[in-house]
């Protein structure tokens, strides 16, 4: 220490009123302990505010990274579409072990949102869907949504004139025509020209037939039927006026178009004519 800092100790000391056991050594020690106490006291104040700041700004500067590597550098990828072509069905996996099995002209693309976890679909055509429980995963097409969390369900929408949803494990939130409708196992509905149906009772073994080929209605009217067989066939399907009201019960075979439209032909009594060069189909009364 100078000497202006031992003067100065000293008229702190000497203020002091010591008991008589206490030497001026001992005074000494307990006055450079507290001092060095202070001076601790002081760093450790001002030591805080930076290192809270220096925590904060790391947290941001982290989450702002995130935001940008999977905003910008590595934005949600969409798997090579899945097509399936006439008569033919085709099994996918996706990344999170879901599968979907897309029936006669069918596509299908995914899609996995990196930053909230939620899986999409893009439909065209039928397709059976086994979904593992997880984030949100939705399925959109043509005239509505089918959303879940991880379940089992048939989607048939080939186009949005003609809808069919089925449930055949847990449940499913449906929108169709502008409708929301919670689907429950052993559940179906379906959607024709804007008019939705009741909800009817389906058994897993019919929804799974058609995947195979093989449709199970319960009155279905013609018209339902042809919108059917032009997406699954290519043809275009003409109807004499009169017929698209008349009602159908029963399995249909979709694996080949002259089986389907005779045994059409024998419980609806009707006839038909095929052209193939033109690709249509006339069905009229008998």
């Amino acid at each position: 220490m100078d000497d202006r800092q031992n003067i100065d100790i000293e008229q702190v000391i000497g203020s002091f009123q010591l008991p008589k056991r206490v030497s001026n050594d001992e005074a000494w020690r307990r006055l450079e302990k507290r001092i060095q106490h202070e001076n601790d006291n002081a760093k450790s104040k001002r030591s805080v505010v930076p290192l809270y700041v220096t925590i904060s700004v790391a947290v941001a500067a982290t989450v702002m990274y995130l935001i940008f590597y999977y905003g910008f550098n590595s934005p949600p990828t969409y798997s090579s579409e899945t097509v399936s072509q006439f008569g033919e069905v085709q099994k996918c996996w996706l990344p999170d072990s879901s599968s979907i099995e897309l029936n006669s002209n069918s596509s299908v693309r995914y899609s996995y949102n990196k930053l909230n976890g939620h899986r999409n679909i893009v439909l065209k055509g039928d397709a059976l869907f086994n979904v593992k429980k997880g984030k949100d995963f939705i399925v959109s097409f043509y005239g509505g949504e089918v959303k879940v969390k991880g379940t089992s369900f048939y989607i048939s929408a080939y186009t949005p004139n003609l809808l069919q949803i089925d449930c055949i494990e847990g449940a499913v939130d449906v929108t169709l025509c502008s409708q929301v409708i919670s689907l429950l196992k052993g559940q179906g509905i379906k959607c024709f020209k804007g008019k939705m149906s009741e909800l009817y009772r389906c058994e897993e073994p019919d929804v799974k037939r058609r995947l195979d080929g093989i449709f199970y209605w319960d009155k279905v009217s013609l018209a339902e039927i042809d919108e059917l067989a032009e997406y699954r066939f290519g043809y275009n399907i003409l109807l004499e006026p009169g017929l698209e009201s008349r009602y159908f019960s029963g399995q249909l075979d979709f694996t080949n178009i002259e089986d389907c439209l005779l045994i059409i032909s024998m419980a609806m009594n009707v006839g038909y004519i095929i052209n193939e060069e033109r690709k249509t189909i006339s069905i009229n009364a008998n």
